[in-house]
């Protein structure tokens, strides 16, 4: 995944995580960070590892089980550089760097 966008947006599909799971979002404690510090590089492999407010109950850990299954195969590439991107759907891509 090149875009290293924060848990709000739209890593898979049409739905942003946030919405498709509120719970997690609501007990996640870094809700505004990049998507990079939701996990570490470890022995060349891609971990992912969020931060909970809690101690999470079961039916919430069967909810991560589900998030981990919509992200499974995203990793960040480190060789891309952080962005920020606005597709206008039209046209080209605007990005701030770009401004």
């Amino acid at each position: 995944m090149g875009r290293k966008s924060g848990f709000g947006d739209k890593w898979v599909g049409d739905l942003e995580l946030k919405n498709k799971f509120p719970r997690l979002y609501s007990l996640c404690r870094d809700k505004d960070e990049l998507l990079e510090c939701f996990g570490v590089w470890e022995e060349g492999e891609w971990n992912w590892k969020f931060g909970w407010r809690r101690n999470l109950f079961d039916w919430e850990k069967s909810q991560v089980g589900q998030l981990f299954e919509e992200i499974r195969g995203l990793s960040i590439d480190p060789a891309i550089d952080d962005s920020w991107v606005w597709r206008d759907g039209m046209h080209t891509d605007f990005s701030v760097k770009s401004a």
